[in-house]
């Protein structure tokens, strides 16, 4: 809930005599900026709707809030050539008594401006537009509030939330894997699929900066009692979040709901593919042991006490209640009713209509065949697998380096055939690399896409190699790690991303390391695999090609 300054909900908005003006300033393309005041607005011509979900809850929604108003511009002085691509910002002010606030209703990017007369309607939304920038194909790690702030700064807008807010949400002190699919395609996607990888939803402020909200059970902000709802429809059933789950080998298993209880269906999520991990500043150790099951159970641990009921209802106007808000209705058809705003309709010069998001459309038991073997042969497949044997890459005395060399680097995306020999081992990548500090963490890496035409076990390597020298033999390498994990794949495509963390104590600075990756199976030939495509990440440390 928003409040200008302290007790002003209670000395103002839940008065029952109130005086409440509109106001607003519009910036034309051209960077002029021009006020307008409450007659300048056309009578019941204004609404702003903000939304955070449809008519079934979810979560990681980017929706954009939208204004409509007609204003007389000819009296603001508006060249009208100008407004298409200009911004508009609104403000409701209310006043009770001896008390006043000004309730910042938004900034908007105008879109559309049609002219009739002397009246200028005008459909705007909020800077989510600016996210619908197309995408660059690209992959990597860094924490969540680092992925904000570098995809604001691409897209020229402000981060709202800060580092610790970010920080304090479900899975948001891991460094968290980007993979490009295919539903990736602008930056509001991958908005969306980092929101929901924390539980939340994003919405712009009414300042205009970029939020995440999280979905979760927190106290009520206002009590609504039936003489201050002009009509409302409540549901008898109610729905409490039951299960988070993704497009994903390990969280892919059937899951069911009964009446009362919601799945969140997460999709083919960019963030939640591969394990996350984080780095224990103290014991100076990187620890991969985050699987996306155990993200997911964080975010269901957020809000698994939640309990709301679906409403929707017509209250008088009140400015400042936020998405996510909990409200409790009470008296008429409502007993200490308590519910989430995932809909706000303000009318300008009228009343707000709330609405809180239903649950699943039936009260038979609701089943996610999501990974359900058989059910669509040409489903895309994403795995994450860490290294059970060793999860802690282990460290020395040396001291850690205050900034860390975030890089990955796609070594060689190739075509591959058949492969055909058997059960051995066939390399997919390999590159050198030399480290410019003592001591080095890091993670390696695997992605690749293959098929097989029948269900087979696919096993992966990867192996880190340090090259030495002898005056008989020459230079030569010694393996110094190993790592090994094997899948189960049904028949058609996959795509597959494995990751290890590692720890290299090196005092001579000048050795090379060699890392390669390879692929196996119990049968390849008979199997039939095909490798389409393969990748080598670096995604951390400080090492030099």
């Amino acid at each position: 809930m928003y409040e200008p300054f302290e007790n002003f909900y209670a000395l103002a908005i839940q008065q029952q005599v109130r005086r409440i003006t509109w106001s607003g300033t519009v910036t034309d393309s051209n960077g002029t900026a021009h006020s307008f005041a409450a007659e300048d607005i056309v009578k019941d011509s204004g609404t702003i709707t903000n939304e955070i979900a449809d008519s079934t809850m979810r979560i990681g929604t980017v929706f954009s809030s939208e204004l409509k108003i007609g204003l007389y511009v000819d009296g603001i002085g508006i060249d009208r050539s100008l407004l298409y691509g200009g911004e508009i910002a609104i403000n409701c002010t209310v006043t009770h008594g001896e008390t006043t606030g000004t309730v910042p209703m938004g900034i908007f990017k105008i879109v559309e401006a049609t002219q009739s007369g002397q009246i200028c309607t005008i459909t705007a939304y909020d800077r989510m537009i600016l996210f619908d920038a197309e995408f660059p194909i690209t992959a990597g790690q860094a924490t969540p509030y680092d992925w904000l702030s570098q995809l604001c700064e691409a897209c020229g807008v402000t981060l709202g939330n800060t580092r610790e807010q970010i920080e304090a949400l479900p899975n948001g002190t891991y460094r968290l894997s980007m993979n490009w699919g295919d539903d990736s395609n602008t930056y509001r996607d991958v908005i969306s699929h980092l929101a929901a990888a924390l539980g939340c939803s994003a919405h712009f402020s009414r300042s205009g900066e970029l939020e995440f909200i999280p979905l979760m059970n927190k106290a009520s902000v206002a009590t609504i009692d039936a003489g201050d709802r002009f009509g409302s429809d409540i549901a008898h059933t109610q729905w409490s979040p039951a299960a988070f789950y993704v497009n994903n080998k390990d969280t892919g298993a059937v899951s069911s709901a009964g009446a009362g209880q919601l799945l969140f269906d997460l999709g083919e999520n960019a963030f939640l593919q591969q394990p996350g991990y984080s780095f224990d500043e103290i014991t100076q150790n990187v620890t991969a042991s985050h699987s996306v099951s155990s993200m997911l159970e964080n975010i269901l641990d957020r809000c698994d006490s939640l309990t709301v009921i679906p409403i929707e209802a017509d209250i008088p106007l009140d400015p400042c209640l936020d998405l996510f808000d909990i409200v409790t209705l009470t008296g008429g058809q409502a007993s200490n009713t308590k519910t989430l705003i995932c809909s706000l309709v303000h009318k300008i010069g009228g009343s707000t209509k709330i609405e809180c998001a239903g649950q699943n459309t039936t009260d038979e038991p609701t089943t996610s065949t999501r990974g359900t073997e058989g059910k669509n042969e040409d489903w895309l497949w994403v795995s994450g697998a860490i290294n059970d044997s060793d999860k802690t890459a282990q460290t020395s005395e040396q001291v850690w380096q205050d900034e860390l060399s975030v890089t990955w680097s796609e070594i060689k995306s190739s075509t591959w055939g058949d492969l055909l020999n058997g059960g051995g081992w066939v390399m997919l990548e390999q590159f050198q690399r030399y480290f410019t500090q003592e001591f080095t963490l890091g993670v390696i890496g695997l992605t690749t896409e293959f098929e097989v035409d029948k269900d087979t076990d696919v096993k992966f390597k990867i192996t880190i190699e340090r090259r030495e020298y002898d005056e008989e033999q020459g230079w030569y390498y010694v393996q110094i790690s190993s790592w090994t994990c094997t899948e189960h794949a049904l028949r058609g495509k996959h795509t597959t991303s494995l990751i290890s963390p590692f720890g290299i104590l090196d005092r001579e600075l000048d050795t090379v390391y060699l890392i390669t990756a390879y692929i196996s199976g119990v049968d390849v030939a008979d199997a039939g695999i095909v490798l389409n495509k393969a990748e080598i990440q670096e995604l951390i440390g400080g090492g030099s090609e």
